[in-house]
């Protein structure tokens, strides 16, 4: 009911472009969405009407890509160009200035009312989560193995004290156990730290994954069919001036 509501407005928008214009086709701005998510919400929205374009393919990480030709033409051709936000791709907004100067930039992270998640309250930081302490269960479960592994080999050498060799052998074995279980007692440490490492590299600030959120989903659906709807609002009015030199006119009289 909520994504009819905006296409309609969407819709609306449109007719409304195509009447000023008079006897000229409405234009479709060119839009380009960053990611899959995104290109799909905004295909909801201008379903009828045009077809956004992709820039970063799917099943491919967003967070450093190096964008093919094609991709950056689209982006010096776009007359719109809706992304997630910073965090996602912060490589693409620096490219704003270059290849899409002209374009309409808009930042869903920005959009009023969004919500933000920390890592902590997303279902992705969760998933992790979970995967670290089964990691964790099973590097404990290899350390019980372990030590009764040691214990048994232990009692191997109390039975073999009678051989000519077996203090000598039992010596061995036992500086041999001491210097696994400093080994093992390493590894648990470098594992803890690169963990916490981990946990602190990736898991600052806000979750990027914002469409995650339903609410967000809404808000953005609203928000683009407005701004594709004044964009092509705008690019009638602009077209209709440049073939009609007595409009351009009456414009500029009106504006003083």
């Amino acid at each position: 009911m909520h994504l009819q509501k905006f296409k309609k407005l969407f819709s609306v928008l449109v007719l409304a472009a195509m009447l000023w214009g008079g006897p000229l086709k409405a234009e479709v701005p060119r839009v380009v969405a960053d990611i899959a998510p995104i290109h799909s919400l905004v295909s909801m929205v201008m379903d009828g009407v045009g077809e956004p374009q992709l820039l970063v393919p799917q099943n491919v990480s967003p967070h450093h890509y190096s964008m093919r030709p094609s991709e950056a033409k689209a982006l010096q051709e776009a007359d719109m160009v809706v992304y997630v936000g910073h965090d996602m791709s912060p490589w693409l907004e620096p490219l704003f200035a270059t290849l899409a100067a002209s374009a309409e930039i808009m930042d869903l992270s920005k959009v009023d009312d969004v919500v933000l998640l920390s890592y902590r309250e997303g279902p992705i930081f969760d998933e992790h989560e979970d995967h670290g302490h089964k990691e964790e269960g099973h590097d404990h479960g290899e350390e019980h193995d372990d030590e009764a592994h040691g214990h048994k080999e232990e009692d191997h050498d109390h039975d073999e004290k009678e051989h000519d060799h077996g203090e000598e052998h039992e010596e061995k074995k036992d500086s041999h156990d001491h210097d696994d279980k400093t080994h093992g007692h390493k590894d648990d440490d470098h594992e803890e730290e690169s963990q916490d490492d981990h946990a602190h590299h990736d898991h600052d600030g806000t979750d990027p994954h914002m469409w995650l959120d339903p609410l967000n989903a809404k808000l953005w659906i609203d928000a683009i069919a407005s701004e594709l709807g004044q964009s092509i609002l705008k690019m009638s009015t602009v077209t209709l001036q440049m073939r009609n030199p007595q409009s351009r006119k009456s414009h500029r009289n009106a504006s003083h």
